[in-house]
């Protein structure tokens, strides 16, 4: 082989090692923008869910903890017996618990009016428009002074419409989270309480209405919350597992203490 060859060969096998290191370092960086991206498009998600969420479920939350709804989903349908979100096995679920279904739907869909008012209103941050919003829709009775609620069935409505912009927006939160377009994980650590929690008490509204999977409505919200559930449960039991561990060890120790100390002289007993 003439010097020349050799030179080619050379310069070829330089061109590809640069070639492919070229290709690493592209690969590299293209993995480090794409998690870049995932972090920033997790801080904007988290904006969203601050900004936007968190005010619709706190209206919504307060009516179901102060009407004590979310107590009897609770009691009701156990967190960990939560999966498919539809009719069948919220079925399932009641039948275990000899609970009859339309009872716990009456009793997990139904509102006082008169909380949904309150409840609006105390968001409301002008004292001015709180009082006129009031009058709008309480009025006195003539006979005996009592409060009398003029349009109950547009409360209920009205909240009704709150619960499903609620979902709605749980839904576009949960896609981001799903198809990875925002980095879960990172999200997890502030907002899975909150989100689990939510979903928990709108049971109810979501599996009453998925009668069959070609119809299946928020299924993404029902992706996310078993991935966040699962998590936290296997966290919770990695914590306990490592607890017990623990206090055996310290146990043993203490016994290890105890055997070396002295025995406490008492004399021969008669």
């Amino acid at each position: 082989m003439d010097t020349a060859n050799k030179l080619l060969i050379i310069i070829n096998s330089a061109m590809l090692l640069v070639t492919v290191v070229s290709v690493i370092c592209a690969v590299v960086a293209y993995k480090h923008q794409k998690k870049r991206a995932r972090k920033e498009s997790a801080c904007k998600l988290a904006q969203f869910y601050a900004e936007n969420i968190i005010k619709k479920y706190s209206l919504v939350s307060s009516v179901f903890n102060i009407c004590k709804t979310f107590e009897y989903i609770k009691k009701s349908v156990e967190i960990d017996k939560i999966r498919n979100f539809d009719n069948e096995e919220l079925e399932k679920i009641l039948k275990a618990k000899k609970i009859e279904k339309k009872d716990f739907l009456l009793k997990a869909t139904s509102f006082d009016p008169f909380v949904i008012l309150n409840c609006r209103i105390a968001q409301i941050e002008l004292l001015s428009d709180r009082s006129r919003i009031y009058s709008e829709f309480v009025e006195k009775s003539e006979k005996d002074d009592k409060l009398i609620l003029k349009n109950p069935a547009f409360l209920m409505n009205d909240f009704s419409q709150d619960i499903t912009d609620l979902l709605n927006s749980l839904e576009w939160f949960s896609m981001n989270c799903n198809y990875r377009i925002a980095d879960e994980e990172l999200l997890y650590q502030s907002l899975h309480q909150t989100f689990i929690s939510t979903i928990w008490m709108l049971y109810a509204f979501i599996a009453s209405n998925n009668t069959n999977n070609e119809n299946k409505m928020y299924t993404n919200i029902i992706d996310l919350f078993n991935l966040w559930r699962d998590r936290l449960n296997g966290i919770v039991a990695h914590a306990e597992k490592k607890k017990k561990k623990v206090d055996k060890e310290e146990a043993k120790i203490e016994e290890k203490k105890k055997k070396s100390k002295a025995k406490v002289f008492q004399g021969k007993k008669l």
